[in-house]
C-alpha cells in the first residue's frame, strides 16, 4: 500500500516472499491507479527505500521509463 497527504493508495496482499519480479508486478498494476485514486496522478514523486528489489535493475529501468520522478533515498 501506499499514503500521501491526499490519501491511501491501493492495498496489496503479497501471498509469497516478495523479490524484485513481483515488486515490479505491484508497481506495473497499483502504482498508477493508487496516484489516480489520490488525485496526483501527474504531479507526484515516487519514493522508495534501499531494499535490494527496489534498487535491482528491472525496477529502476521501469521507474525511470515511466515514473521519471523518482526520488532516490540516501546511501
Amino acid at each position: 500500500g501506499c499514503i500521501s497527504t491526499f490519501g491511501t493508495g491501493e492495498l496489496v496482499f503479497i501471498r509469497s516472499i516478495m523479490d524484485k519480479n513481483v515488486y515490479l508486478n505491484i508497481l506495473k498494476n497499483n502504482l498508477l491507479k493508487s496516484a489516480t485514486k489520490m488525485g496526483i496522478q501527474t504531479t507526484f514523486k515516487y519514493y522508495q527505500g534501499n531494499d535490494s528489489k527496489h534498487k535491482a535493475w528491472i525496477v529502476q529501468e521501469y521507474l525511470l521509463y515511466h515514473y521519471p520522478k523518482l526520488l532516490q533515498p540516501p546511501p
